[in-house]
């Protein structure tokens, strides 16, 4: 009964590689369970640092790019804000126009928030 599982999971396998995507590869079950040492992650990743762990590094990373997010959002809210103020104060033409313009550049940096 052995060969007849073997060729089940070939079969399976076939299969699978058969209908992947751009030609992935199948993650084995049971891969995630499986824990890599820093070195390892170390090698897989490119980082070499003796200062922090890997995970640390991913860490900091990570919080610098949160950062540029939450500072190119300030950006636009400012610069937003700014620009509906000037199209109320200096933009000519009826009243709702202006207001409309200007109610739309006022939250115009909202659409990246949700």
């Amino acid at each position: 009964t052995s060969n007849n599982d073997n060729d089940n999971d070939n079969n399976n396998n076939s299969n699978t590689n058969s209908n992947s995507l751009y030609n992935s590869l199948s993650i084995p079950r049971g891969a995630s369970i499986l824990s890599i040492s820093d070195a390892e992650l170390a090698i897989q990743t490119n980082i070499r640092n003796n200062k922090y762990s890997i995970m640390e590094l991913i860490e900091l990373n990570g919080d610098k790019d949160a950062d540029r997010a939450s500072l190119a959002l300030f950006a636009i809210f400012v610069g937003s804000t700014t620009s509906a103020i000037a199209t109320q104060n200096n933009l000519p033409g009826p009243e709702i126009i202006r207001f409309v313009i200007s109610w739309v550049l006022s939250f115009l940096s909202l659409i990246f928030v949700g």
